[in-house]
């Protein structure tokens, strides 16, 4: 979603997340603020209220980036948390969502405790209270208790059941989000990225992991062949479909995660190792090997099994969206400025055996974002007492740049030179045509919301009146 508007007569108002040049030809006069969602100011003083419209269902509206669509209660995050280093993560993705999120940034959060003896400290209970978190502790009976993405499984299950906001977000607790996401879903029922890696997925026919991919789909009653093959985001490589757990939208309705925790359990019951011999294994809470790692991929193949057996179309989420930072080295360069939701894999954390390039300045986040970061890592195992609120750290505050004037008066070459500049314009731009050959640099949304808008009062951009 590019922005979100409303109309304050007879001025035109947008909530922005990123440097956004805009101009508005043959509209009265745009305004930007940055905030966390709800109210923003621009520096004249005036207030600007951001208002949505109603919404239903999130998944029947086929696009939920649309203008207005994205309500606070249509979509809830959910992720774990437990003692150690998880809490100084959760608590960082949580500030994130609210700081950075844009449009999401006051959906419910979910933090789901899954087991008493890994209860989270009460300073981080106080935390995530300040930042308007739920904490659900329940008591899982994993049927895998050494594989510790189970616990993330039956979680997410459990939450599904419950009733909530129509659409439902797993992310992983070692991520943060620094931009507001793309989470459309248009008729899909669920989307994703793809794994990093090829790991235990399947190239087809003669790969060492071909077999207990047969065996797995044979074993859930899904059609091999019925696997949609989609391209590692590291190497390229095509593979049998396996999505990336660190980030997965799905519709509550369709009961996706609930179908991967039973395919789950009948994995498991089978004994079908991903690796046997149960390898050395990186992740963002430490190293780990043995019974730990022996099912290792196992929780991704279920929720993908899950999306083929229920005939549930995944959307391929950006590459922008969690972003594998401990690959950094063998992707190409992306365009910071663009990035939307990062996945650090344990890089941020003070025992971390990989340099982070947040830190060591190989990655250069936009301004704010890096500084915000800075003051916070690297994340350490023990928890710190709660801060009392006065002296909590502000987040930061970015600049979105205000392009105002009449039509025709040179605001869409302005917003040209601008953009040439390194800010970042709109999302959807509104295409070039013979009035303005090298384009506009206006939001295609907003400029349709505008005249929506003046059209609902009988008005119009050219209306003298």
């Amino acid at each position: 979603m590019d922005e979100i508007a409303t109309r304050i007569t007879p001025k035109t108002v947008t909530l922005c997340s990123r440097l956004v040049p805009v101009s508005i030809a043959d509209a009265d006069m745009v305004g930007l603020s940055e905030g966390l969602g709800g109210l923003g100011s621009v520096d004249n003083g005036m207030d600007i209220g951001i208002a949505t419209r109603p919404s239903g269902d999130i998944g029947d509206i086929g696009d939920i980036g649309d203008i207005g669509d994205i309500v606070e209660d249509s979509v809830e995050f959910v992720l774990l948390v437990e003692a150690g280093i998880l809490e100084a993560q959760a608590l960082l993705l949580c500030e994130s969502l609210r700081c950075f999120a844009g449009a999401y940034s006051r959906c419910p959060i979910t933090v789901v405790s899954p087991r008493s003896s890994r209860r989270p400290s009460l300073s981080t209970l106080h935390q995530l209270k300040r930042l308007n978190v739920e904490y659900l502790p329940i008591e899982i009976e994993s049927c895998c208790p050494h594989y510790g993405p189970s616990y993330r499984v039956h979680a997410l299950a459990h939450v599904e059941r419950r009733p909530g906001p129509p659409i439902i977000i797993q992310i992983d607790s070692d991520t943060i989000f620094i931009a507001e996401p793309d989470f459309s879903l248009g008729t899909n029922s669920a989307a994703a990225r793809p794994v990093d890696v090829k790991g235990m997925c399947t190239t087809g026919s003669g790969d060492p992991f071909d077999d207990y991919w047969r065996k797995a789909c044979a074993l859930v009653s899904v059609d091999y062949e019925h696997l949609p093959v989609v391209q590692t985001t590291v190497h390229d490589q095509a593979v049998r479909a396996s999505y990336n757990g660190g980030l997965f939208v799905a519709k509550r309705s369709h009961g996706l995660f609930q179908r991967a925790e039973d395919i789950l359990e009948r994995l498991v019951a089978a004994d079908m190792k991903s690796w046997p011999d149960g390898p050395i294994i990186n992740t963002g809470t430490g190293a780990l090997d043995g019974e730990a790692t022996a099912f290792w991929g196992t929780s991704q193949a279920a929720l993908s099994l899950a999306a083929v057996a229920g005939n549930h179309p995944v959307r391929t989420l950006p590459a922008t969206h969690n972003f594998p930072l401990n690959h950094l080295a063998a992707l190409a360069a992306p365009d910071t400025a663009r990035l939307v939701h990062i996945h650090y894999h344990g890089l941020f954390s003070a025992g971390s055996a990989g340099a982070n390039p947040v830190l060591d300045g190989t990655l250069e986040l936009p301004a704010g974002i890096s500084e915000w970061l800075a003051a916070r890592l690297p994340l350490s195992e023990h928890p710190q007492q709660a801060a009392p609120t006065r002296d909590l750290p502000k987040p930061p505050r970015r600049k979105a740049i205000l392009i105002l004037g009449m039509h025709r008066s040179g605001t869409s070459a302005l917003g040209g030179v601008i953009a040439a500049l390194g800010a970042t314009g709109p999302k959807n731009l509104l295409p070039a045509n013979s009035h303005n050959p090298t384009g506009y640099w206006e939001s295609a949304r907003l400029n349709l919301a505008n005249d929506d808008l003046l059209a609902s009062a009988n008005s119009s951009w050219h209306d003298w009146r």
